[in-house]
């Protein structure tokens, strides 16, 4: 059996992925829902067909698709309407197909205040339905990229969801389930020569309130990495949150780049929100 396919759900997933497909180490499937143009007295009029309809067409071929892996990574970008409405579809079929189901949620920009909390909204309606929840807030990449244009964090986060996504990818080839142990799980991502040090900043930069205490975090090190440097990082994770990390060697040797998986408190709004999402 495969390790992972990544399903990516609407327009706006596929826009994030498309130019980085060959750095995400899986087979991508792009869903979207389907649209009718009605030519109407008044100009033209987008229509969009029920997403029952459009989703039961496209059913075998999605469950055919996903046969064969042991895990579906489900990449929707929150915010708008259509990506939000394949994601329980994806969930039931990838279980169909014989896999474990792991959704990637985007989080729109915090200036972006009412698609963010459209985002929370449909979020907390999605996380129940899967095994496993990864939240990618676009958000900290603003404040960790604050010396960047806006443009250039876009650049900045299609690169580092790549490299998340190639992340989960590596990690679907063993047991997944339970490394990662917890529902709910944020990543920080961050770059330094000193892996103590970039680690440590990773475990500050989180947006979501993490729950260290109910299981580890995990981080992700090249293979590179040798037994010095692992207890380094050992020892600046216990001194910053008293709690042992796990440890998961990626396939390259980037020494580097480091990504934490981070166990989140489960959500309840917007941590940036200043009204209820």
């Amino acid at each position: 059996m495969r390790g992972s396919i990544l399903i990516a759900c609407g327009g706006a997933a596929a826009r994030m992925v498309s130019g980085v497909s060959g750095r995400v180490g899986m087979d991508i499937v792009y869903v979207n829902a389907d649209k009718t143009i009605e030519k109407t007295e008044d100009g033209l009029q987008i229509l969009v067909r029920p997403i029952e309809e459009t989703m039961e067409e496209k059913h075998s071929g999605l469950v055919e698709s996903m046969r064969g892996f042991r895990v579906a990574v489900i990449l929707v970008a929150l915010g708008g309407t259509s990506g939000s409405a394949i994601v329980p579809y994806i969930i039931d079929y990838a279980r169909e197909a014989g896999c474990i189901p792991i959704t990637v949620l985007t989080v729109p920009f915090g200036q972006e205040q009412d698609r963010r909390d459209t985002a929370f909204r449909v979020m907390r309606n999605l996380i129940p339905r899967s095994d496993r929840t990864v939240l990618f807030d676009l958000q900290t990449l603003v404040e960790n990229e604050s010396t960047r244009k806006v443009n250039q964090v876009m650049n900045v986060s299609s690169n580092v969801l790549a490299f998340m996504l190639k992340n989960i990818a590596d990690l679907s080839e063993g047991p997944i389930l339970s490394t990662l142990s917890r529902h709910i799980y944020t990543y920080s991502y961050t770059t330094g020569l000193d892996p103590a040090d970039a680690v440590g900043r990773a475990l500050d930069g989180g947006v979501f309130p993490t729950d260290t205490e109910a299981g580890m975090p995990v981080v992700m090190v090249s293979s590179g990495y040798n037994d010095y440097e692992i207890q380094q990082i050992t020892n600046a994770v216990v001194d910053r949150i008293g709690s042992l990390p796990d440890f998961v060697y990626r396939k390259d040797q980037d020494d580097t780049r480091v990504l934490v998986f981070l166990p989140v408190v489960a959500v309840t709004s917007s941590p940036t929100a200043s009204r209820d999402g």
